[in-house]
């Protein structure tokens, strides 16, 4: 089982112009389509905006470390 993680900082300055929901768009067709070249198949994946610099303040990051895996 494989999952993406797509984080979007708020301090993100490659991508200033682009939305949020934009800059998730492309980070999301980026994973995709380098799994897909793989002959991955992504099963769940996180998503989330922010800034910070530890995991504490990366709840979705938390979150996909928690889920449960089945091989």
């Amino acid at each position: 089982m494989y999952l993406a993680y797509i984080r979007k900082s708020r301090y993100d300055r490659d991508y200033a112009e682009l939305s949020i929901e934009e800059t998730l768009k492309r980070h999301r067709a980026l994973l995709e389509s380098f799994a897909k070249s793989q002959g991955i198949t992504i099963d769940a994946t996180f998503e989330e905006v922010v800034s910070g610099e530890s995991l504490a303040e990366r709840q979705g990051f938390r979150h996909a470390m928690k889920h449960k895996f089945i091989s």
